[in-house]
C-alpha cells in the first residue's frame, strides 16, 4: 500500500515537472522511482514523455515509448500524442509517421489530437501531401486540423490547395481563426495572389478577428509578388494607421514591391521611413533599395546606398554587389564596375556569374574589350559556370571594339560549351565582317564553304 502511495507521489511530482518544463528533473525522478524498485505506471511515463516533448527532446521521448513495452505497459492515446508532438517540434516527420502507423497496427483508438499531432509533424517537415492525406482521413477534423494542413501548404507553392481547403473549412461549419487566415494568406503571398489575399484580409476584419503583423506581412508580400506596388505601400500605411506594429519584413516587402514596380523614389522614401517605426534597416532593405535604383538607372544613388550600408557595418551579399555593379554598368561607369568587383574578396563576398557578366558588360559599354576578356578568363579560373549572358556581354565588348577575331573565337567557345543561343546572341555576330564564318561556327545550314 505504501509503495502505491509512493508511486502516486512520484507521478504527481513528475507531472508538475512536465508543467514546469523541467524535463531533466522529470527523467531523474523516473530513474529514481526505478531505483527504489517501485512499479511505474502509464500516467508516470506519459508525464515524463510529455515533459520531453515540451523540452524538445524527441529522442528521449521516443526511447521512453520503446521502454514501455519492456515494462509491460501499454501506451495510450495521450502517450502517443506526446511522442508525436515531440517529433513534430523537432521536424522529425518520418519518425512521426512511423509512430502513427504503429498506433494503427496496435489498434490503439485514435482521436483528433493524435491526427492533429501527426499532421503538425508533416507541416513542420513541409510534407504537405501527407498532411492533406491525414486531414482527409481524420474522422473528426476540427479547425486545428485544418490549420496544420494549411500551414503545410503555406510553405509550398500550392496556393490553390490552400484556398480550396480554406473554403472547405467554412463549408464544414468550422470557424477559421486568425491562425487559419494567416496560413492561407501566407500561401497566397508566396504565390503573388494579391486579389485573393486582399479578400481574405477583408474577411478577417468582417469576422472581428484581430489581425497581426503576420497577417499584414503576408498581404503586402502578395501585392509585392503580384507587381502591385501601390497596394503594397497602401497596406503598409493602413497597417500603421491601425496601430499594428510593423516589422522590418513589412517594410522590406513594400520596398521590394516598389523595386519591382521600378519606383526608385518610393523605395528610397520607404527606406528613410524605417527608423520612424522604431526599426532598423537591414541588408535586405538596402538590397531592395539598391536594386530599385539600378532599375531606375540611378547609379549614383545606388553607390551612395552601398556606402551607407558599409558605414553601418552591414555585411553586403552577392545580391548587394550584383545590383550595384549592374547599376553602374547601366550608367556606363566601367571603372566603378571593375572597382566594385575587386572589392568582393576583401568584403568576404563570393562573386558569381551575374556579377562578372555585369562587369564585362560595363567594360563593353566603355569599349574596354581587353579588360572584358580578362574578366571572362578570370571568371573561368574561378570555376564559375559561364552562361549565354556572359558570352553575349563579352562578344558585344569585342564588337564595340571592332575585334572580330576574338568575337569569332568566343562564338566557337560558346558552341563547345553547348549553350543554347538566343536571337540576342546573334546580334554582335552580324556585326562581324566575316559574318558567314560566324554562322558556320554555329553550324547553321546553308553556310558551307
Amino acid at each position: 500500500m505504501r509503495g502505491e502511495k509512493d508511486v502516486v507521489i512520484y507521478s504527481a511530482v513528475i507531472s508538475a515537472c512536465e508543467k514546469g518544463l523541467q524535463w531533466e528533473l522529470a527523467l531523474a525522478l523516473l530513474a529514481e522511482l526505478v531505483e527504489e524498485e517501485l512499479q511505474s505506471n502509464i500516467v508516470t511515463c506519459s508525464s515524463a514523455i510529455s515533459a520531453c516533448e515540451k523540452g524538445g527532446q524527441w529522442q528521449r521521448a521516443g526511447a521512453l515509448l520503446s521502454e514501455l513495452a519492456e515494462e509491460g505497459l501499454r501506451a495510450n492515446v495521450f502517450t502517443y500524442s506526446s511522442v508525436l508532438g515531440a517529433y513534430g517540434k523537432s521536424e522529425q516527420w518520418q519518425e512521426a509517421l512511423y509512430t502513427f502507423k504503429d498506433i494503427q497496427d496496435r489498434l490503439v483508438r485514435t482521436n483528433v489530437i493524435v491526427y492533429n499531432a501527426a499532421t503538425s509533424a508533416c507541416e513542420r517537415g513541409s510534407q504537405w501531401k501527407t498532411a492533406l492525406m491525414l486531414l482527409e482521413a481524420n474522422p473528426k477534423a476540427d479547425v486545428i486540423s485544418h490549420n496544420a494542413a494549411l500551414s503545410a501548404l503555406e510553405k509550398s507553392t500550392h496556393w490553390q490547395h490552400a484556398l480550396s481547403l480554406f473554403s472547405e473549412a467554412i463549408d464544414a461549419g468550422l470557424r477559421p481563426t486568425v491562425v487559419t487566415h494567416n496560413a492561407v494568406l501566407s500561401a497566397l503571398g508566396s504565390g503573388g495572389q494579391w486579389e485573393s489575399a486582399l479578400h481574405i484580409l477583408e474577411r478577417l476584419a468582417k469576422q472581428h478577428l484581430q489581425s497581426s503583423v503576420v497577417t499584414w506581412n503576408s498581404a503586402i508580400t502578395a501585392c509585392e509578388k503580384g507587381d502591385q506596388w501601390q497596394r503594397a505601400v497602401h497596406l503598409l500605411r493602413e497597417m500603421q494607421e491601425r496601430s499594428v506594429r510593423s516589422s522590418i519584413i513589412s517594410c522590406n516587402s513594400a520596398i521590394s514591391a516598389c523595386e519591382r514596380g521600378e519606383r526608385w523614389e518610393w523605395a528610397l522614401d520607404l527606406l528613410r521611413e524605417i527608423p520612424r517605426s522604431q526599426l532598423s534597416a537591414d541588408v535586405i532593405s538596402f538590397n531592395a533599395a539598391i536594386s530599385a535604383c539600378e532599375k531606375g538607372q540611378q547609379w549614383q544613388r545606388a553607390l551612395l546606398l552601398l556606402n551607407e550600408l558599409q558605414a553601418c557595418d552591414f555585411q553586403g551579399t552577392v545580391i548587394t554587389y550584383s545590383a550595384a555593379i549592374s547599376a553602374v554598368e547601366k550608367g556606363s561607369q566601367w571603372q566603378q564596375a571593375v572597382q566594385l568587383l575587386a572589392q568582393l574578396p576583401r568584403r568576404h563576398v563570393r562573386s558569381n556569374v551575374i556579377t562578372y557578366s555585369s562587369a564585362i558588360s560595363a567594360c563593353g559599354r566603355g569599349q574596354q574589350w581587353e579588360l572584358a576578356l580578362q574578366l571572362l578568363t578570370e571568371l573561368k579560373h574561378r570555376s564559375l559556370r559561364v552562361n549565354i549572358v556572359t558570352y553575349n556581354a563579352a562578344i558585344s565588348s569585342c564588337e564595340r571594339g571592332q575585334q572580330w577575331q576574338p568575337a569569332q573565337e568566343l562564338l566557337a567557345q560558346l558552341g563547345r560549351y553547348c549553350l543554347q543561343s538566343t536571337a540576342f546572341g546573334f546580334t554582335p555576330a552580324m556585326a562581324c565582317e566575316s559574318w558567314s564564318q560566324a554562322l558556320r561556327t554555329w553550324g547553321m545550314p546553308g553556310t558551307q564553304e
